[in-house]
């Protein structure tokens, strides 16, 4: 007679959860691009040092879109600098200036965005930021 399924312990149920999560706030973020006329050109796209959860374009624009996930409402409203590193940041930029590359893209403009999901009472909420990564190099 087969075995009950194991439970899962509870470090590994939550990785699941936040993988869960993250996917959602990336698919509400890549939804109300869409809605504005952007093409989403790759999600979690990865290289050596680098993750870019959503590339997209608008006209001659590219754009390396950061998302963050959250359940409850921040207690106090935040700028994108103070959620990103400027570390992190600089890992967008390349990663950005590397997918044109190896895309053989033309784009002008390179610009890092940040969207933060928050979702409370069931139903998400979108702040979006764009050009956060001003004062980032980006060739």
């Amino acid at each position: 007679m087969p075995s009950a399924p194991k439970k899962l312990p509870a470090h590994r149920r939550d990785r699941c959860q936040s993988a869960a999560l993250g996917k959602f706030g990336e698919f509400v973020a890549a939804q109300y691009l869409k809605t504005l006329g952007y093409t989403i050109l790759a999600k979690n796209f990865r290289h050596i040092g680098f993750e870019i959860d959503l590339i997209a374009e608008l006209g001659d624009s590219l754009c390396a879109v950061e998302i963050k996930t959250r359940t409850a409402q921040p207690i106090y409203r935040m700028c994108a600098h103070e959620l990103l590193a400027t570390r992190k940041l600089n890992a967008l930029a390349k990663g950005l200036s590397y997918f044109r590359t190896i895309n053989r893209l033309t784009h002008n403009t390179l610009r890092i965005d940040f969207a933060l999901v928050v979702i409370s009472n069931a139903k998400p909420r979108l702040y979006y930021w764009k050009d956060v990564g001003g004062e980032v190099q980006i060739t």
